[in-house]
């Protein structure tokens, strides 16, 4: 910050260093005013290069004023074109006293931190000064640029896609005009902030507003800047007469009329917004209509009550933003579109509140939240939302979809009910943490796409785990692929049967305990899973199926290794109710063994998980035969006496969760079972029960399941 003296001396040098170029015809500093005066020479078109003055009204020779704050080199002086400069341009925030040119897109604080400093502000000045002078400020191929009032001017939220909406269902070829009643919302302004309005629900007479939005035929195009400092009903009408005279009369009355019939209501305010069509469509939006929205106080009025404005009553010009919408979050995102199917976030804890709202963010807009848990005070350390009173995750979740304009949300049903209720086009997203509900995903008939996502080993692991079509390979396909890798192989990037989480008491009791793991490192996982979800939103599902694991060591980036997958080999439903499904590494393994032994028979022992609850036997693997197994043409016979020692280090090494199932042998020759298969799984099923028992043959690259019958 500099004192007076400070910024007197470093002016002078400023000015110094300007005079050396070319544009600049004179420089004065003026201490008293911070303000360095300069004259610049402005290039004209050669169809007026004689002409003191362009058609435009801008000078062969302007004085601009830099005025400076003690803030400088980091804060930029604001430009301050001549008092009677010509305000009928764009990229211009037209004031009483002077105007200010928008010269650079962007932040003239950063701009000014160039090489080329203070000199290049004056050139990019010089630029936008010829571009006035020939009327080339606006390229319509980037759109028209609204008249800029962006300071100290209040905002106003406006829905426009629900104004264009109602706008559109009326003919195009008359006065158009919505009124709040169409918008299904009432107008107020902020609480917190009385030069913040918006259009949304709010029950409060006090701050409510009437209003109206009219918007000419779309054949009434304008193409003219007229400055639009309005402040009073009288230069409202005037402005009207000037950009549409031929439907003013009929713009005024409607005003008028909706002024008069809402002067019962409490509200102290009347807002007129109107439309004005432009020749281009409007910079960032995807419609020629501009809106400018203007705030009459009744209490101003000449009489309170009065059924129309009177000429004096006071005014105040807003600046429109729009409302956020899912439309305007794509935009904003990259999004390709909304997904038109619902996304069923099932867990909305600290992952997956973070997930959806990832998804939330990019403009997704069905969502049911899937949570029947409380947000209690320690969850502020890592959930995606705060809160500082308990209250239901689903709930809050909710709350923030409609901030965001996502109306089409819903809170409160559990996970059960959101199953039943699911159709072909949903996807879920299973971020519980829970061994049960993914045994019910398991389980459970159900429409829709499931993806899972989870976290491990404090937070340092995650997957994500998306099904293939008709549910093939299912969620417990895949995470039963998933372990037995990690159990087969050191060097497997995640392990499932680590047992040194760090826990810490969050409460009273052994049900209050949470994993300790930085917030950061939850949101890295939970943005790369959103995104590998959104891919699946904008049309790449998996067809068979998608298993992928990430690792973040140093809690500051991810490495994904994706792990390959494919249909699973689902033999009907057994007569004690189990269904065994065959993960597809395995199935092919058999086969080529099969192949690879013909013309003898082969096979194995089999490997893998056994699921009462969900009622699978999964096979995973199987142990390939011995030195000493029989193996001829007609005959296949195990007998492999370190059996028993290399099952126990297996069942070891997985925490009980792999185990022996029975054997698989092929039929190089086709065929069903033998009498003596038969007889070899009678011996499996009496050793065995009441675990089942699973005898498999291969035959012809088919695999049939056989018993004792």
């Amino acid at each position: 910050m500099h004192t007076d003296e400070e910024l007197d001396h470093r002016l002078e040098k400023e000015a110094e260093l300007l005079r050396q170029y070319e544009p600049v015809r004179s420089v004065s500093v003026v201490p008293a005013q911070k303000t360095i005066r300069v004259l610049l020479a402005v290039p004209f078109a050669a169809s007026f290069a004689l002409e003191p003055v362009s058609p435009t009204g801008v000078r062969r020779e302007e004085a601009v004023d830099l005025v400076f704050t003690g803030d400088y080199p980091f804060k930029a002086p604001e430009i301050r074109l001549r008092p009677d400069f010509p305000k009928s341009f764009p990229h211009i925030n037209p004031k009483k006293e002077f105007v200010v040119p928008c010269v650079f897109d962007g932040a003239l604080d950063d701009f000014i931190q160039q090489p080329n400093g203070l000199s290049g502000l004056v050139y990019q000045l010089v630029d936008w000064l010829a571009k006035a002078a020939t009327g080339e400020l606006i390229d319509f191929n980037q759109g028209w640029e609204p008249m800029r009032n962006d300071e100290s001017v209040p905002t106003i939220v406006l829905p426009v896609e629900e104004i264009l909406f109602q706008a559109n269902q009326l003919p195009q070829t008359r006065l158009r005009v919505v009124s709040g009643h169409a918008l299904f919302h009432k107008p107020y302004f902020t609480e917190n902030d009385p030069c913040i309005f918006v259009l949304g629900s709010k029950n409060n007479d006090e701050n409510a507003i009437a209003g109206i939005v009219v918007i000419p035929p779309e054949h009434l195009v304008v193409c003219q800047y007229l400055p639009n400092d309005i402040c009073n009903y009288s230069l409202f009408s005037q402005y009207i007469r000037q950009q549409m005279p031929s439907v003013a009369d009929e713009v005024l009355a409607v005003v008028n009329k909706h002024y008069g019939l809402t002067r019962d209501s409490k509200s102290r305010y009347f807002l007129a917004v109107l439309g004005i069509h432009r020749p281009a469509r409007v910079i960032g939006t995807n419609s020629d209509v501009e809106f400018l929205p203007i705030l009459f106080a009744r209490k101003n009025n000449n009489k309170a009550n009065s059924l129309i404005l009177h000429k004096k009553a006071l005014a105040r010009l807003l600046r429109p933003v729009f409302n956020s919408t899912p439309a305007l979050l794509q935009r904003l995102s990259g999004t390709k579109r909304s997904y038109h199917g619902r996304i069923r976030q099932l867990g909305c804890g600290s992952l997956g509140s973070k997930i959806a709202l990832h998804l939330m963010r990019n403009g997704n807009e069905h969502f049911d939240f899937v949570d029947n848990k409380n947000f209690l005070p320690f969850h502020n350390a890592r959930h995606a939302l705060s809160a500082w009173v308990p209250c239901a995750k689903a709930a809050l979740m909710h709350q923030e979809a409609a901030k965001m304009g996502l109306i089409d949300c819903y809170p409160g049903i559990s996970v059960l009910e959101s199953l039943q209720q699911s159709k072909p086009e949903d996807i879920l997203v299973d971020s519980t943490a829970s061994l049960a509900v993914r045994n019910l995903l398991a389980s459970e008939c159900f429409k829709g796409r499931l993806v899972h996502t989870a976290l491990y080993e404090n937070g340092t692991r995650g997957i994500l785990l998306s099904e293939g079509t008709n549910r093939n390979p299912r969620i417990d396909d895949l995470f039963l692929s998933l372990f037995w890798k990690s159990v087969e192989s050191d060097d497997f990037p995640i392990r499932f049967t680590n047992i040194d989480a760090t826990n810490i008491a969050v409460g009273q009791g052994c049900g209050n305990l949470t994993t300790i793991m930085p917030d950061s490192r939850i949101s890295l996982f939970a943005a790369g899973m959103a995104g590998k979800i959104q891919r699946m939103l904008d049309g790449v599902f998996p067809e068979d199926g998608l298993a992928e694991i990430g690792a973040s060591d140093d809690g500051e980036s991810i490495s994904w290794k994706t792990v390959e997958t494919g249909k699973s080999v689902c033999l009907p439903v057994r007569k004690d109710g189990y269904q065994v499904r065959i993960l597809s590494g395995a199935a092919d393994a058999m086969r080529c063994r099969a192949a690879a032994a013909v013309p003898n028979e082969t096979g194995g022992s089999l490997l893998g998980h056994i699921n009462p609850n969900t009622m699978t036997i999964t096979i995973l693997s199987f142990f390939p035969p011995p030195e000493d197994a029989v193996s001829t043409p007609s005959r296949f016979e195990l007998k492999d006496k370190e059996h028993q020692s290399r099952l126990s280090e297996l069942e070891e090494r997985s925490g009980g969760l792999i185990t022996y199932l029975g054997t698989w042998h092929s039929h190089p020759c086709g065929g069903g079972p033998s009498a003596t298969d038969r007889n070899t799984y009678v011996l499996h099923d009496d050793f065995r029960r009441p675990v089942p028992t699973v005898c498999l043959i291969v035959a012809d690259d088919l695999i049939t399941e056989y018993t004792s019958k």
